[in-house]
């Protein structure tokens, strides 16, 4: 103790340490921008063990709870060191199966806990370090279980209209959907991700994404195309299409042809109703797309098995019905039909949920669903999912 009292003396004798010219904490912390949001989910789930025909073999509670905080130091013109971190705990009631997938009680952790340096002017946008990934469509975009990774990620700003967007990143986490059939992967891929993309966005004609990547001992080669039209814009419809396809590895699957994907979805919001009606299809050979159930690309308006892009030899019937009681309170129905055909699994299901959500204010939201999926086969387990939510972002 006395030679680190005698060092920071010493320090301060020859100027090194200069308290009397050193920034005010006080000034120095405003110019520090921090936001984030706080979450609580309570989660009731049943599952049906239709091999057995016994009901509510496996049921449980589920308290989940999040806290997210991002600070945004200035270092120099236009650049920032960002710092993001996320905490979650998982805590469970014990099953009634004793399924021992079912933990009494998940301890509090550390996630997400990323740093990277921002730079950003009117044509460039560069982050280097580890980072969120959550606008790329085939990436987690979930508010607090996000994709990230550590690389270099930049976007150039062409015009008004147009930008190319690039990087390298050297591995990939919260990857938890990259699992087709008979395809072995990881929830973190540590394998390289090369991605080169191009984003044109008109009032009239609506925007165009496209994105190709590789991700190395994975994914050979993937393309993504994701289009809103803005054409029946003035009569209240819009229009979305999605195409993509995938090639696996030879290491994850030896001689495997592309696997496509398609969309095709027709929206409209008129006086307080809005509605989604879409058409989606996969061909028969396995495949991934998307890495994540929350990535943007195959997502349908369900609750639990929302994400079909890498569904195999499947065609998916979706709807929504919503009505707006008020600009902070709405309520909507949903629905989602999957048709499988029998060479690969023949594994039908349907979907109902029903939805409410209250906002507030701009801070605090409240949001509510139950859905029910059903299988038509007796080798898949029935599922009915409760979920109460508040959130509350700063």
């Amino acid at each position: 103790m006395f030679f680190k009292r005698f060092s920071f003396a010493i320090l301060l004798s020859m100027g090194i340490i200069n308290v009397a010219n050193a920034t005010p904490l006080t000034e120095a912390i405003k110019c520090i921008n921090v936001n984030g949001a706080l979450r609580i989910r309570y989660y009731y789930f049943d599952f049906d063990d239709n091999a057995n025909k016994t009901k509510g073999d496996i049921s449980y509670n589920r308290w989940r709870t999040d806290a997210k905080l991002i600070f945004k130091v200035p270092v120099a013109e236009n650049m920032k060191i960002i710092w993001s971190v996320n905490s979650e705990r998982n805590i469970y009631d014990k099953a009634t199966s004793n399924n021992p997938k079912i933990p009494a009680n998940n301890g509090g952790n550390l996630e997400n806990d990323l740093f990277y340096l921002n730079y950003a002017d009117d044509k460039f946008v560069v982050n280097v370090g580890t980072m969120p990934l959550d606008s790329l469509p085939f990436i987690s975009s979930e508010k607090f279980t996000y994709g990230y990774g550590t690389g270099v990620m930049g976007r150039y700003n062409i015009n008004d209209k147009l930008k190319i967007t690039g990087g390298w990143i050297d591995h990939l986490f919260n990857i938890d959907h990259a699992k087709p059939d008979n395809v072995k992967s990881n929830k973190d891929i540590s394998n390289d991700l090369y991605i080169l993309g191009l984003n044109y966005s008109d009032s009239y004609f609506g925007s165009v994404k496209m994105l190709d990547y590789q991700i190395t001992d994975l994914i050979d080669n993937a393309f993504i195309i994701m289009t809103n039209l803005n054409f029946l814009k003035n009569y209240g419809i819009g229009i979305n299409a999605d195409f993509a396809t995938s090639k696996l590895n030879d290491s994850v699957m030896s001689n495997a042809d592309n696997h496509n994907f398609y969309n095709l979805e027709l929206s409209a919001d008129v006086y307080n109703i809005d509605t989604e009606l879409g058409y989606a299809k996969t061909d028969s050979n396995p495949g991934i797309i998307s890495t994540s159930i929350d990535a943007k690309i195959g997502h349908i308006p369900v609750h639990i098995k929302k994400n079909v892009a890498n569904l195999t030899d499947s065609d998916i019937y979706y709807g929504k019905l919503g009505y707006k009681i008020d600009k902070k309170t709405k309520f909507y129905v949903s629905y989602a039909k999957i048709d499988q055909d029998k060479n690969s699994g023949d594994n039908d299901s349907q979907e109902y949920t029903v939805t409410g959500k209250c906002k507030f204010n701009k801070k605090f939201s409240f949001t509510a669903y139950y859905a029910y999926l059903n299988y038509n086969n007796d080798t898949s387990n029935d599922e009915e999912k409760i979920k109460a939510e508040f959130l509350y972002n700063f």
